[in-house]
């Protein structure tokens, strides 16, 4: 875990986990006020949240981390660190908890992917309603779909990751 610092708040990113050891980078969130395509199924499975109410220091990491994505200087910050590490993890994993919570929030990823064009980028999300037709090519997003998740509001293009017990949902 790294810490760095955005203004006066101090924010953490991952140097991976079990799954992702070596050169992954992840920076996260809290559960569910930063999902706002979340479903009821996600609410009830989500495994971000059995993490915050295991592990006593994950639920204040990732509150610190929204807010310091609120702020500013966040885009700077976060270049600043990935820029210093980039050559040992080369890839970077947005949210393993939480998702982009607002446009403005997902326009900060964007500047930061385009400004880290060394570092490969990589998101699953749920908030289909906003607009990621500018991402650059070392951003990689893919909707995260759920059994309950309305498919009239998935977005007809890109890759999609299906999650939960999926039966019968197509490949």
């Amino acid at each position: 875990m790294a810490r760095i610092f955005v203004g006066d708040v101090a924010a953490d990113i991952s140097h991976g986990n079990r799954k992702m050891r070596g050169g992954f980078m992840v920076f996260n969130l809290p559960h569910k006020v930063t999902c706002p395509g979340r479903t009821a199924l996600c609410e009830r499975i989500c495994y971000a949240r059995k993490a915050e109410s295991t592990y006593k220091e994950v639920y204040p990491s990732r509150v610190r981390n929204l807010l310091a994505s609120k702020r500013p200087e966040f885009v700077e910050a976060v270049i600043r660190h990935i820029q210093r590490n980039a050559a040992r993890r080369p890839f970077f994993r947005i949210h393993e908890s939480g998702d982009f919570y607002n446009q403005e929030y997902l326009d900060k990823w964007i500047e930061i992917a385009r400004m880290c064009q060394n570092v490969k980028f990589l998101a699953f999300t749920k908030s289909f309603a906003l607009d990621f037709s500018n991402i650059p090519a070392n951003m990689q997003v893919i909707w995260s779909i759920m059994p309950d998740t309305d498919m009239t509001t998935v977005p007809s293009a890109g890759s999609r990751a299906y999650a939960g017990a999926c039966h019968g949902m197509p490949e």
